[in-house]
């Protein structure tokens, strides 16, 4: 919610539950690592799928780090994902009038996005299927409010609590970072090297 403090939410999203940990990493390693069960008690028994029910996040690499405010966990993907990418498409200065890039519904994606000023203008990231489905991603900059809305995608509707937009209010607009990962069924969106991390599953047709 609006005016939360940073920290009081492991997870801004609607989609990340009950974390473990790891156990027995080496000394050497030295990392604190959990992975979360991505469904909500809300609506779990049903998600509009068959054969399976829910899914788990990322492992991520988890810190407590002390700010202004008091501590702060923060969350990134393990660098061993790192390992998985193929190829790299890097673009610059795209204006916020409107971009499209093409993707493979069928393959997982990574953006990682950086964002100048991010107080002077708001924007919108939308993710479009050949179905006319859609998932967006939307800041705005009066209120510091980033919103994620999957209610365009046509299996949202099972449910009026998984319709309803999510959004955390982003205290650091100076600069912004997003790294979004997207597969078929799940976005996870880490904003500002992790402070603020966003989970969600998603079913478009």
């Amino acid at each position: 919610l609006p005016g939360m403090p940073n920290g009081f939410l492991t997870d801004y999203g609607r989609d990340f539950y009950a974390p473990q940990s790891w156990y027995g990493i080496p000394k050497e390693d030295g990392r604190k690592i959990w992975i979360g069960w991505c469904n909500h008690w809300a609506y779990s028994n049903q998600v509009p799928t068959d054969s399976w029910r829910g899914v788990m996040s990322l492992p991520r690499e988890i810190f407590l780090e002390e700010s202004d405010c008091g501590p702060i966990l923060r969350q990134l993907p393990v660098d061993e994902f790192k390992k998985l990418r193929k190829r790299t498409e890097i673009r610059k200065n795209v204006g916020i009038s409107g971009e499209t890039i093409f993707l493979d519904s069928k393959c997982s994606h990574e953006f990682l996005l950086y964002v100048e000023n991010p107080s002077e203008c708001s924007f919108e990231f939308s993710f479009n299927y050949n179905e006319g489905e859609f998932w967006k991603l939307n800041w705005e900059s009066v209120n510091s409010l980033l919103t994620l809305d999957r209610s365009g995608l046509n299996s949202s509707a099972f449910n009026d609590f998984f319709c309803e937009p999510s959004v955390v209010e982003i205290k650091e607009t100076e600069k912004m970072e997003l790294r979004i990962i997207l597969d078929r069924s799940i976005v996870e969106i880490y904003v500002m090297e992790g402070k603020y991390v966003m989970t969600y599953q998603i079913f478009p047709s």
